[in-house]
């Protein structure tokens, strides 16, 4: 009975090495499996700087075991691949690292999709790249599966790991612009003063990935006060590398702020390992004072990387101090696009000034009155109701976007004729002062000041004095009024 029991033991652990044996041994059948499911794993990496892990992106690693980073390495999250199937290009399939820096394909093809046959394919490290890394993985084909390392087997699901260019290099600063209702931004912003409508700035730094060496990084920006409004909600966001949404690590920066400045220093660079790669946001609001002008904002950066100066470069990297360019721009125009540093981002709102006076003898008109709509849908524009001229026949309207509007003439005064047409006239970046497009002899517009003029024709009215006129037919009706009530008088003493 033991002897039995014995042999029934020994039979069992016999049986789990059986197991083990074929499990460990799955791989170093040199028969290939062409039913087998296969898989690939991109994992992308940066290194800790060591000659070891040096960027080189001719060169991969290849291994069958898909684990954790391995030390000294940190994930690269937001690099996007594709793969394709070599002959075969309907098999494609494109995928983007995560927070753990790797990407893995097992299927292609829309919905659920369908498993990866196998066969070679060709992989390629597709769009925007995260801003750690400085040029893209150069493409490799990968057979899926393919041998082992041994050359005895076959490995189904590979992982490559390839060496990325990493971006090491000096920080860079840019500013964009966009307004208040804007969703995005870009270079230049229009303002729709008159509705309440402000400028809002973006300012972004690349933060390199040797940030723990540096001993000064400074944002600073200038304001003009005389144009732009002093700085509301301000806000400061660290973004690591290739994430979208950025946090407020305000251990790390001084804020300081005025009419005339925004200021964003960092600090704690020893512990800012993790933000290396990424970037710093800066954001804020302005009123735009300045009216039908280009309005433009630029920016600086100061930095010492701690083995040398500090350095000090400005919106779109170029250096404060530097020579103007041949044309002789020196960065501060925005209308110049031939700066060869590009131009600042601005901003503009435009204006109309009009001027009312008298068609016969150019007399101006005071308290007239006006309504403006906007021409594309005949909406009234009540921000901006209801204009009046003044005492010199004037009146402005500041703040406005771009667009077509019209004017109508809602009350003149005794002695004049209501205009009884429309003006219209454009808003625009070449036309920040408003351009007539409406035509008569009664308009008119200053090719220099862009003034626009109206005439009001005098009222046609019968006289109430000197000659005949309204006073002969109120005599004559008196007298036949006399002439009736005697004859009826005299009929009845009859």
């Amino acid at each position: 009975m033991k002897a039995k029991r014995f042999f029934s033991v020994l039979l069992a652990v016999m049986l789990c090495l059986s197991v083990f044996a074929v499990s460990a041994s799955a791989d170093s059948n040199p028969i290939k499996d062409t039913s087998a499911d296969v898989s690939l794993t991109v994992y992308l990496l940066q290194g800790n700087g060591s000659a070891a892990n040096a960027s080189d992106a001719s060169t991969f690693v290849i291994t069958g075991a898909d684990g954790a980073a391995p030390a000294g390495y940190t994930p690269i999250q937001g690099s996007q691949f594709t793969i394709t199937k070599v002959g075969d290009a309907t098999v494609t399939a494109t995928g983007t690292t995560g927070t753990d820096g790797k990407v893995t394909f097992t299927k292609y093809g829309s919905g659920v999709g369908t498993k990866l046959p196998q066969g070679t394919y060709k992989v390629e490290n597709t769009g925007t790249l995260p801003a750690i890394q400085s040029a893209k993985v150069a493409d490799f084909n990968v057979d899926l599966p393919m041998t082992n390392p041994a050359g005895d087997g076959w490995i189904y699901d590979v992982t490559v790991y390839p060496k990325v260019p990493i971006n090491t290099g000096d920080p860079t600063v840019t500013k964009k612009v966009k307004s208040s209702t804007d969703s995005s931004f870009g270079t230049k912003a229009n303002i729709d003063k008159l509705n309440g409508e402000k400028a809002v700035w973006q300012i972004e730094a690349a933060l390199p990935i040797n940030i723990t060496n540096y001993t000064k990084f400074v944002i600073n920006d200038d304001i003009d006060s005389a144009k732009l409004g002093t700085p509301e909600s301000i806000s400061v966001k660290f973004f690591k590398s290739g994430e979208t949404t950025g946090t407020d690590e305000t251990s790390k920066y001084t804020l300081t702020s005025s009419a005339t400045n925004v200021t964003v220093t960092l600090k704690d660079f020893a512990n800012m390992n993790a933000f290396a790669g990424g970037k710093v946001v800066v954001e804020f609001t302005t009123e735009l004072k300045a009216i039908a002008e280009r309005v433009p904002n630029d920016v600086e950066l100061t930095y010492n990387n701690g083995a040398s100066t500090d350095t000090t470069i400005d919106n779109n990297g170029g250096k404060p101090n530097d020579p103007p360019t041949p044309d002789g721009n020196n960065g501060d125009d925005p209308e110049d696009p031939s700066d060869d540093e590009g131009p600042d981002p601005y901003v503009w709102t435009g204006k109309i000034d009009v001027l009312k006076v008298d068609s016969t003898n150019n007399a101006v008109l005071p308290n007239i009155e006006f309504k403006l709509y906007n021409n594309a849908d005949d909406t009234e524009i009540t921000a901006a109701n209801p204009i009046k001229t003044n005492a010199e026949g004037k009146f402005t309207i500041s703040g406005l976007a771009d667009g077509t509007y019209y004017l109508v003439e809602t009350k003149t005064d005794a002695n004049h004729e209501l205009l009884g047409s429309r003006i219209r006239f454009t808003i625009d970046e070449t036309n920040l002062k408003g351009n007539l497009t409406s035509t008569g002899t009664l308009l008119s517009q200053d090719a220099t000041s862009k003034l626009i003029t109206v005439k009001n024709t005098p009222s046609q009215k019968l006289p109430l004095t000197g000659g005949m006129g309204v006073t002969l037919f109120a005599v004559c009706g008196l007298a036949l009024a006399a002439a009736g009530a005697f004859l009826l008088k005299s009929k009845r003493y009859e």
